[in-house]
Formats: structure tokens, C-alpha cells, sequence
């Protein structure tokens, strides 16, 4: 007997290794071939485009429109899903089949590690995720080395922002990841005791805290570029502004690490210099 408590609380049992499985979000996607069980997915989610061999397997549908039956059809005998993001009638539907569901939602950077170790267990591929466990704790172990005392001793710890979406104008709590990842660079995320995990904020609430620092996805570069309300921010029109590859920040998975060292060490450069209003 297999048994691992996923984010939900839930203990996910299986009577042995899983030999097909599906996921249901792009980074659980990643996490199944980090782990070392690919070979084992038999169907992911739109936009699973990591690593390149997910590419290739059957799509069951969106993240927020599963395709109940034909994940019924390629008979699972595991489903990964994405906790906060997959359609709850979808999941329901699954539930009710009796299938054995494992809920993803890292909200720490030391849960990602964690999810290796029992997403490897659950797939009886223990070694290889073991390994990428471990080889993910010493890089991190490293950026904090590098970086976080230096960033933490400074004044007066920079205050980040990071902008989800200008219309509506959103951004991170506490209980995100990513709120995680500005911690651990010694920045503030001055919106962290909002209720909602992606609050909505006016533009009134963003000047007050001043930012020293936006952090925006470079895909906003492939955009319209900034919106009339927020070119307002004298930390925008400064370009005191850090770009993260969006997949990299946007997923918990081990590829995060590459976002928090450029956002490590930028913000310990832009944050020294104060725009003048």
C-alpha cells in the first residue's frame, strides 16, 4: 500500500505504483517528468508544453473544462490535479468514478521538493524524484546564501509588486507561491493580508504603498505594454520594473528557481536606487 497526504489534506492510497497517469495542469505536468514519471502520463491538459515530450500526449481538455469522459477512456489509475484551478464539476465527476486524486498547490517553495518525493512514490519512481528533491533544496539552499542576507540587510527591505493583471488590476497574497519567492529575495509584498489568493486592487491602493519595485511576466512586453493608470507609478516610469519568464514564476515547479535568481539579483540592484517623484 502507497499512501501520501496531498494539499487538500486528503490521503491519496493506491495498492500499487501507478502506471497511467493523468495530469491535470501544466505544472503538475512538469512535476510527473521532474519526478521521473513521464512515461507514466497518458494525458495532460491544454498548455502542458513542458517538457517537450508532453507535447505529445492526448489532451483531456482545459485546466477550467476537463474532459471527464475522455480521461474515463484512458483509464487512469491516477489523476493529478491542480487544487484552486481545475473546474470542481469536472473533478466531481471523477470522484464519483472512484478515481484516486492527488491535489497539487505548492504555496511554499519547500513544498515543491515535497511533491517530487510523493508524486515519485506514488509512481514508484522514488530515485529519480528523490534526486530532483534534493537537487532542488541545495539550489535553493544556495540563492539563499547568495542572496537573502544581503537583500535583508539593507534599511529598509524593498517593497515588491507583482502584477498579475492590469484589467483588472490584480496581484499576489501571503498564501501564494510567488509571494513566497519576494520573501525569500528580502522583499515585502505589501498586498500579503488580502483575503483572496489573486486579489483585485485599485490603482489608489497601489500608490499608497509606493512600490520600490513592479515585477511583471515578460509577456507583457509582447502586449500593449503598460496601461494608462498604472505609466502613473513613478516606479514604472522610472523602469524600476524586473521581467520574469512567465512559465518559469507562474508554475511551481523546479523551473521557479530560475525566476527567483533574476529576481534575487535584480531586485538587489534596482531596489538601492530610489525614483524620484
Amino acid at each position: 500500500m502507497i499512501a501520501v497526504q496531498d494539499d487538500s489534506q486528503q490521503w491519496v492510497k493506491l495498492n500499487a505504483p501507478a502506471k497511467r497517469i493523468i495530469s491535470l495542469a501544466p505544472h503538475t505536468t512538469e512535476l510527473l517528468f521532474a519526478a521521473g514519471a513521464g512515461d507514466k502520463v497518458v494525458g495532460v491538459i491544454s498548455f502542458s508544453d513542458y517538457p517537450e515530450q508532453a507535447k505529445q500526449l492526448p489532451t483531456v481538455g482545459r485546466f477550467d473544462a476537463i474532459a471527464a469522459e475522455t480521461i474515463i477512456s484512458l483509464k487512469p489509475d491516477l489523476i493529478v490535479a491542480w487544487r484552486s484551478g481545475n473546474a470542481n464539476a469536472g473533478i466531481q465527476a471523477l470522484q464519483r468514478q472512484g478515481y484516486p486524486i492527488y491535489f497539487s498547490e505548492p504555496t511554499r517553495l519547500t513544498a515543491i521538493p515535497e511533491q517530487l518525493e510523493e508524486l515519485g512514490q506514488l509512481a514508484g519512481v522514488e530515485q529519480t524524484a528523490n534526486h530532483a528533491a534534493e537537487k532542488f533544496r541545495q539550489s535553493l539552499k544556495k540563492l539563499h546564501t547568495q542572496y537573502l542576507t544581503k537583500n535583508t540587510q539593507q534599511k529598509k527591505q524593498p517593497t515588491v509588486f507583482f502584477l498579475v493583471s492590469q484589467t483588472p488590476l490584480m496581484t499576489v497574497n501571503k498564501n501564494h507561491i510567488i509571494n513566497d519567492v519576494i520573501s525569500n529575495c528580502g522583499g515585502v509584498n505589501p498586498f500579503a493580508d488580502l483575503p483572496p489568493l489573486i486579489p483585485i486592487i485599485s490603482i489608489e491602493q497601489l500608490l499608497v504603498t509606493s512600490p520600490s519595485v513592479v515585477v511583471a511576466t515578460n509577456s507583457l512586453l509582447q502586449q500593449d505594454g503598460w496601461s494608462a493608470q498604472l505609466k502613473k507609478l513613478p516606479v514604472i516610469q522610472h523602469n524600476q520594473v524586473i521581467y520574469l519568464e512567465a512559465d518559469h514564476i507562474l508554475r511551481p515547479t523546479p523551473r521557479i528557481l530560475l525566476a527567483m535568481e533574476t529576481l534575487c539579483e535584480q531586485l538587489a540592484t534596482k531596489a538601492t536606487v530610489k525614483p524620484q517623484k
